[in-house]
C-alpha cells in the first residue's frame, strides 16, 4: 500500500510539474501581432491624447529647446549589481523602454500616422531619454505630414502624452522628456559605469516596426568623431562607442544594457563603410555607434 501511495503521489507530482512547464511554454511562444498588439492600440491612445490636448505641441516644444539649459535634475535609481539570465534581463529592459512617436494628420487621409522610434525611463516618475534626432523630427515635421502629439507606448499597453521636453542636447544627440504620468510609479533603468572594449552589450529596441527585438553584441571601439550638426551649417565632435549589437531605423534612441540591466548608452547612428569609400561600390561594413552613458550623466544632476 505504502509503494502505491509513493507512486500515485510521483504521478501526481509529475503531471503537475508538466502543467507548469507546458504554462511556462505557452507564455514564451506567444507572438505579438505588430499591428494589433501594437501599433493599432498606440494609434487609438495617441487619438485620445490629441482629443484630450494633454501632449506638447510643436510650438511648445520649439519653444522649450530654445530656452531649456542642463542639467536636469532626475530621481535615479540605484545601479543593480544583481546578475541576470538574458530572459530576465529581456524582461526587465522591455518594461522601461518605450515606442516613442510623433502622431500626425497627412494631407491625403483621415488616418493618423506614426513614425515609432525608441526611448527608455530613467526615473519613476516619468523621465525618459532618447535621441536629439527623434525630438528633431517633432519639431520639424511640417510638410506633408502635420504632427498633432508626441507620445510614448509602453511595453504593458499603456500609453503617455510627452508632457515637457526637459533638455535637447544636439552636441551628444540626446534628450530629456518627462512623460505625463498620472498612474503612479513606472518601471525605469539604472545609470550604470562606461564599459570597455569587448564587453557584452545588449539593446532592445524597434528596428522597422518590430517591437521589442533584442540584441546582443560587444563594445567594438571607442572614439572621438565629428558628426554634422543639426543645423546643416556646421560640424560637433562627440565621444562615441561603436557596437556589434544590431539595431536599424527605429532603434533610435534605445539604451545600451550591459549583462546586469543597467544602461551605459544611447544607440546612436549607423555609418555604412563601402570600398573605397564611394557608394556605389560593395558594402564592407556597418559601423553601429552610440552616446556613452557619460555624456548622459553629463546632462544629468
Amino acid at each position: 500500500m505504502k509503494r502505491t501511495t509513493k507512486v500515485k503521489f510521483l504521478a501526481v507530482y509529475l503531471f503537475f510539474c508538466g502543467l507548469v512547464t507546458i504554462g511556462e511554454e505557452v507564455r514564451a511562444q506567444t507572438y505579438p501581432n505588430q499591428w494589433n498588439d501594437w501599433e493599432k492600440p498606440l494609434t487609438e491612445h495617441a487619438d485620445s491624447i490629441i482629443r484630450a490636448g494633454t501632449s506638447i505641441s510643436q510650438e511648445e516644444a520649439r519653444k522649450q529647446v530654445e530656452s531649456n539649459s542642463g542639467p536636469v535634475a532626475v530621481n535615479l535609481i540605484e545601479p543593480s549589481g544583481k546578475s541576470l539570465t538574458k530572459s530576465e534581463l529581456y524582461e526587465k529592459v522591455s518594461s522601461a523602454t518605450v515606442i516613442l512617436t510623433d502622431a500626425c494628420l497627412c494631407d491625403n487621409c483621415d488616418n493618423l500616422h506614426i513614425f515609432p522610434a525608441t526611448g527608455y525611463l530613467i526615473s519613476k516618475d516619468g523621465i525618459c531619454v532618447t535621441n536629439f534626432h527623434v525630438v528633431n523630427f517633432y519639431l520639424n515635421r511640417n510638410s506633408r505630414y502635420t504632427p498633432k502629439a508626441f507620445v510614448a507606448h509602453l511595453h504593458d499597453g499603456r500609453t503617455m502624452a510627452v508632457k515637457e521636453i526637459l533638455l535637447a542636447s544636439p552636441e551628444y544627440d540626446l534628450a530629456i522628456l518627462k512623460l505625463d504620468n498620472p498612474s503612479g510609479e513606472l518601471p525605469c533603468l539604472a545609470l550604470g559605469d562606461e564599459r570597455e572594449i569587448g564587453d557584452n552589450v545588449f539593446i532592445v529596441s524597434h528596428p522597422q516596426g518590430m517591437y521589442y527585438t533584442l540584441s546582443e553584441g560587444i563594445v567594438t571601439g571607442k572614439m572621438n568623431e565629428a558628426f554634422p550638426a543639426f543645423d546643416g551649417k556646421s560640424t560637433v565632435h562627440r565621444d562615441v562607442m561603436t557596437i556589434s549589437a544590431d539595431f536599424a531605423t527605429g532603434s533610435s534612441g534605445a539604451a545600451i544594457i550591459d549583462s546586469i540591466g543597467n544602461v551605459i548608452g544611447t544607440v546612436s547612428a549607423t555609418r555604412t563603410l563601402f570600398h573605397t569609400g564611394l557608394p556605389d561600390k560593395p558594402v564592407q561594413m556597418v559601423v553601429k555607434t552610440a552616446i556613452p552613458v557619460a555624456s548622459l550623466k553629463h546632462l544629468i544632476k
